[in-house]
């Protein structure tokens, strides 16, 4: 199926994340799979709205009721689509510091845990 011009300007956000991302760590930046699945769905989401606004630009075809039923499912996708993209997480997280990780193998090793 092909992407609606928004999700693939998306898309390319995010595959440009990931690169620098990638040239910040010195090793290939990618998402998790669960990340992945999500981005899929949520590039769906984007296209179904978008076929819904491409619907609802001709309201001489469609009632009153019609085009408040797709303005009010409008807004339920972008609601969504941004809940979604906040669980998308694009830069690796933080190296601990030296001085954390030797906290963390003192305090290991005080309470008889293995690291």
């Amino acid at each position: 199926m092909a992407r609606s011009a928004e999700a693939r300007k998306l898309l390319a956000r995010y595959d440009e994340y990931l690169a620098a991302a990638s040239r910040r760590h010195g090793r290939k930046v990618d998402f998790t799979p669960a990340e992945a699945q999500l981005l899929g769905q949520i590039l769906d989401q984007i296209d179904e709205k978008a076929r819904l606004k491409r619907i609802l630009a001709k309201p001489d075809e469609l009632t009153l009721r019609e085009q408040l039923s797709l303005s009010a499912e409008i807004r339920l996708l972008a609601a969504s689509i941004d809940r979604m993209l906040r669980h998308i997480k694009v830069d690796m997280p933080v190296e601990p510091s030296t001085r954390s990780k030797k906290a963390a193998k003192a305090a290991n090793t005080r309470w008889g845990m293995s690291s």
